[in-house]
């Protein structure tokens, strides 16, 4: 890995080699996980979005549900798509 050009450099003992590639091992786990980050991110937006949408479609069966045990079933889905956003906010947190 050359840092200042493109030119190799001839001279560098076995310490200041091992330097190096512990320094090239460094950047490309940042650059991993930079990437990761930004899957990351991108895939709980796209959960909290299909989630919002199963919100406001329980929203919308609550009010058309003729019985309490379909308003039951309903209120059932849009607490059960909470949990599931707060399980993926929980995950993409340790990520």
């Amino acid at each position: 890995m050359c840092v200042i050009d493109r030119q190799p450099r001839a001279g560098f003992d076995d310490g200041e080699r091992a330097l190096l590639a512990d320094f090239s091992t460094l950047v490309i786990e940042l650059m991993e996980a930079r990437r990761t980050a930004r899957f990351v991110t991108a895939a709980r937006q796209r959960v909290n979005e299909e989630a919002q949408a199963i919100q406001v479609a329980a929203n919308r069966l609550g009010v058309v549900a003729a019985s309490d045990a379909e308003r039951k079933e309903v209120s059932t889905i849009g607490d059960r798509t909470q949990n599931l956003l707060g399980a993926v906010n929980d995950l993409t947190a340790l990520a």
